[in-house]
């Protein structure tokens, strides 16, 4: 919708001169989007008020014209963001509404958390506040379907193009529901078995459906004149039978820097084809059932509470962490200024203090970002940014009592509380190749001095493009349907990372055979050593490496996708050795894939693939001797 320059030259002043006004201190509760002047074009409508803080443990709902919306979760929630104060956040398909005026209402109830943590006479109250908001809708209905390799329905992601650029699909004045600017402009549509709908104006199109990382895509070109019905195939083209993906490390609303809704988040999540999500809130843990249940999504997607806190006091975090499974709506214990791993114990006596109904998994410990993170792939990596690492000049290649910072020293001989005690590291954080390289290079050393943690690859998303679910993934070779078989399995390293290809590693010897874990094998002879690299058509695999005690020493060109391909090798280590299998990027560049199928499915990340270790006992002796012997050396 064309937005004449006048109304243009208000939105710059509202968002630049207007963030003041937004702070619920200042004014009571009022929508900032939907408003009458902000006229809604396409199929969702974002939903943005603002709340008084007494308002923050409330609950909502939605109205649209004396009709109860009853399939679009609300989030009230506090923000950290510009203006502070509390957010009621939702989104609402308007593509059943007929062009014109209609009315928004929300329905603002108190709850009985509210009531136990802060009791005023404001949290006694119930509010309800409107908005009028206008729906003029661009020319043509598209109505989408996506299905899998059967013609059955599924769920999926529909990406809009204009020749070789993304399409704004969304509002003009979406902007205002977002104040980090990082879902504008909205380019893609979630599908749901249902179906969804978008609006698009006369012209020619390109639109591609994905999925995750196993299913194929579908590229169309459309010429849209009329109301129209696509149907888009998105078949599964490998099969990972005995594995789930997973994210270990997923924000909502719920998160104070985040401003994606239930509807998009959930949504994102099914169509990414990821199994299960550890919902990892900044220091608050959530229970996402009721908002599945409202969306209908309790059998398409599973939810595991967890939390990502904090190391460091408030306003001087010195990195971050996840926990899982946890309790929800329990007080999260604060970090103040405790050393590591006295954080990492807290949160274990926490998970104690409040056990699970019917569930006694120990909570796991997983490490994020300890070296940055890239907040956007045209911005530089920041190791300045909750880098536990380098703000405590760790060294991985050196013993804890060499450390130079005490912290890292403390309770050198306490299992749950030594700086090591974490679980799993979080090796890839988003599409950070920088980051990447570091950490991987932090993981081999720890490795090498023989502590048994998971590498895990997480896609940490606070946004629906910025940072697409998905991408990376956990593949992960579940026990069994329970959460404790889930937990355990990531605890016991029997997970391999995708943001694209897939390899796995297996190794054989005369008593055994053996894919990636904690398991600790005995080697008196030759190990026989298989790489298998997968990819589907649309993710380019560059090249496959194995590496052994840290060097790489076999590396061979792949190419393009599909992809299925194997590679035998011999190895005969002289001393403990771990291997691991890793495809896709070249360690030595740094490019971003551009203009292709890859590139519009997972904007700003590159190819890349790894397995855990597999951990070689040569000298007999039962355990893992720490060497740091780099892998040529292991091998003479």
């Amino acid at each position: 919708m064309w937005i004449p320059a006048v109304r243009k030259a208000i939105l710059f002043a509202f968002i630049v001169c207007g963030q003041p006004y937004l702070d619920s201190e200042r004014r009571d509760i009022h929508f900032v989007l939907p408003n009458a002047w902000a006229a809604v074009s396409s199929s969702m409508m974002p939903v943005l008020a603002r709340l008084p803080r007494d308002y923050r443990w409330h609950t909502a709902s939605l109205w649209v014209d004396g009709e109860a919306v009853d399939d679009a979760p609300v989030v009230v929630r506090r923000r950290w963001w510009e203006g502070k104060g509390v957010d009621l956040m939702a989104s609402v398909d308007v593509s059943g509404l007929a062009p014109g005026w209609h009315i928004l209402e929300a329905v603002i109830e108190p709850s009985e958390v509210g009531r136990n943590r802060k009791r005023t006479k404001k949290t006694e109250q119930t509010r309800r506040v409107t908005a009028r908001f206008r729906v003029l809708p661009r020319q043509h209905r598209v109505s989408l379907r996506v299905v899998d390799e059967n013609g059955e329905p599924r769920y999926g992601r529909v990406h809009f193009m204009a020749g070789d650029e993304a399409l704004d699909v969304g509002n003009p004045y979406d902007v205002l529901s977002d104040p980090s600017h990082r879902d504008v402009p909205r380019t893609s549509v979630f599908v749901s078995p249902k179906g969804a709908a978008e609006f698009l104006e006369t012209g020619e199109y390109r639109v591609v459906a994905s999925g995750g990382i196993r299913d194929g895509i579908d590229v169309r070109d459309l010429q849209v004149d009329e109301n129209t019905t696509v149907t888009l195939t998105v078949p599964r083209r490998i099969r990972t039978d005995g594995e789930v993906t997973a994210d270990l490390h997923v924000h909502t609303a719920m998160s104070s820097d985040a401003f994606i809704t239930d509807t998009q988040r959930f949504h994102a999540l099914a169509s990414a084809d990821v199994d299960v999500a550890v919902i990892s809130d900044h220091n608050r843990m959530r229970d996402p059932k009721p908002a599945l249940e409202l969306l209908g999504m309790v059998e398409e997607l599973e939810t595991i509470t967890g939390v990502e806190f904090r190391i460091g006091p408030s306003g001087e975090s010195i990195g971050h962490g996840n926990a899982f499974p946890l309790k929800a709506d329990v007080r999260a214990p604060k970090p103040k200024n405790k050393a590591p791993g006295e954080v990492f114990h807290a949160w274990r006596e926490h998970h104690r203090n409040h056990p699970i109904d019917g569930d006694d998994t120990p909570v796991l410990i997983q490490l994020n970002h300890p070296r940055g993170i890239q907040f956007r792939p045209d911005r530089s990596h920041r190791a300045d940014a909750h880098s536990l690492f380098d703000e405590l000049n760790f060294l991985p290649s050196l013993p804890l009592k060499e450390q130079k910072d005490e912290r890292v020293r403390k309770y050198l001989k306490s299992k749950d509380k030594n700086f090591i005690s974490f679980d799993a590291i979080e090796v890839l954080n988003r599409f950070s190749v920088e980051g990447w390289l570091a950490v991987r290079s932090d993981w081999f050393a720890l490795l090498n001095r023989g502590h048994r943690i998971t590498g895990t690859g997480n896609s940490d998303s606070h946004t629906v493009a910025l940072e697409p679910v998905g991408f990376p993934v956990n593949l992960i070779r579940r026990r069994d349907d329970s959460v404790s078989g889930f937990v355990e399995a990531v605890r016991n390293g029997e997970v391999r990372v995708s943001s694209g290809p897939l390899v796995s590693l297996r190794a054989e010897a005369e008593e055994w055979n053996a894919t990636s874990s904690h398991a600790l094998h005995s080697v008196k002879g030759l190990v026989k050593v298989t790489v298998r690299v997968q990819a589907v058509d649309w993710v380019p695999v560059e090249e496959v490496r194995l590496v052994m005690n840290g060097r790489t020493i076999f590396r061979e060109l792949v190419g393009d996708g599909p992809v299925d391909r194997s590679w035998e090798l011999e190895l005969d280590p002289k001393v403990d050795t771990w291997i691991i299998a890793e495809a896709g990027h070249p360690l030595e560049v740094l490019e971003r894939p551009v203009g292709t199928p890859y590139s519009i499915v997972a904007p700003g990340h590159v190819p890349i693939a790894f397995t855990n270790p597999i951990w070689l006992d040569r000298d007999g002796d039962g355990r893992f001797s720490p060497t740091g012997e780099p892998g040529d050396r292991a091998l003479q």
